[in-house]
């Protein structure tokens, strides 16, 4: 778990189960700052929790791909 400031507030954000080994914490709180602005852009839990993961995994490796709807939710967390 990760605790992270959203939208004036301290939120608690669960790591994702089986998630890549190789994360250093500090890739754990990228995940829960995607996790987080996925939920601000109006995404489920669900699926938040399956964005973020993606972005963290390019973040990590800039050149895995998703396919068109993927990249497309990734994408939607920076703008």
């Amino acid at each position: 778990m990760r605790l992270v400031f959203s939208k004036g507030e301290w939120i608690e954000v669960l790591l994702p189960k089986g998630h890549d080994p190789c994360w250093m914490p500090a890739d754990t709180y990228y995940y829960a700052t995607m996790w987080a602005a996925a939920i601000d852009i109006g995404l489920s839990p669900k699926r938040a929790e399956v964005v973020a993961e993606a972005a963290t995994t390019k973040h990590l490796y800039p050149d895995v791909s998703y396919d068109k709807t993927l990249e497309a939710d990734i994408k939607r967390l920076f703008d």
